[in-house]
């Protein structure tokens, strides 16, 4: 039994997902969860509490999942607490620039670049607005092949440790990256992926701007409007990209065994290898 503990402070669209991606249907019986989250706060306080209370579970793999780890306070805890651990990191385009120091505390890491950063100016962003833009972006990943890659490398990470060997993911997820991947077959839908996960890199370049540079209230209020109203956009390319695969009957299925083995299938009425 390997025992994962996943530490949670902030918000990026992997946070609300991840446990539930390792154990689609609760029956894996190679491994054991636990999540240690502060919510929508990402404190200095709440670095240093939920780190230490995810070593105090002793896991086997511990994944720690946050917003720019590049933030002096992140990199402070993430030092302090997980410096030589079997631990990956998962965290949006901000981190690129701390890598190499990842690499130097023997971390493995996941960035995912298109995972934008919200419009959160309060004359825009509101309880509602907020759920909206996470429902999308879920989906976008989801579709897209973002979330499979996470997932990918995360299981990566636990079957090495049941055989008895180390494997840390290093990955900066990039519209390359999504390229390189065999998970859509139609040629049409592959170049969709490419325009949407560059639109969702500018997504969080604008918003960035808007929440942190501009001033002038009536101008990031437009700023931030504009990059929601253009993530609904991509949320229908991402489903017309979904309508592609079934009417091709192509859809990837990749359903956990409940030894945690990935089984396969592309057919509907096929059953999983």
């Amino acid at each position: 039994m390997v025992k994962i503990g996943i530490a949670k402070t902030g918000n990026i669209t992997t946070s609300i997902i991840l446990e539930h991606l390792l154990d689609e249907r609760a029956d894996r019986e190679d491994i054991e969860i636990r999540v240690f989250s502060s919510g929508p706060k990402m404190r200095e306080k709440d670095c240093r509490e939920i780190l230490s209370r995810v070593i105090e579970y002793n896991p086997d793999i511990i994944i720690y999942i946050t917003p720019n780890a590049s933030l002096k306070h992140v990199q402070r805890n993430i030092e302090k607490y997980l410096t030589n651990k079997n631990a990956v990191i998962i965290s949006d385009a901000p981190s690129e620039k701390i890598v190499k120091k990842l690499e130097e505390l023997n971390l493995g890491y996941i960035i995912v670049k298109g995972d934008p950063m919200i419009g959160a100016r309060r004359e825009f962003l509101d309880p509602i607005e907020m759920a909206i833009f996470n429902a999308s972006m879920l989906k976008i990943l989801s579709i897209i092949g973002v979330l499979r890659i996470i997932l990918e490398e995360v299981d990566k990470t636990i079957d090495a440790l049941k055989k008895g060997s180390k494997y840390l993911p290093k990955m900066i997820i990039d519209s390359n990256t999504l390229l390189s991947k065999d998970y859509i077959k139609n040629p049409y839908a592959k170049s969709l992926i490419y325009s949407i996960y560059e639109t969702l890199i500018k997504v969080g370049e604008i918003n960035v701007t808007a929440c942190f540079v501009e001033k002038d209230w009536k101008k990031y209020t437009y700023m931030v409007s504009s990059t929601h109203l253009l993530l609904q956009k991509l949320e229908e390319l991402a489903e017309e990209i979904r309508r592609m695969e079934i009417y091709s009957d192509d859809v990837l299925r990749t359903p956990h065994h409940r030894d945690g083995s990935v089984l396969m299938k592309r057919k509907l009425i096929e059953k999983p290898k």
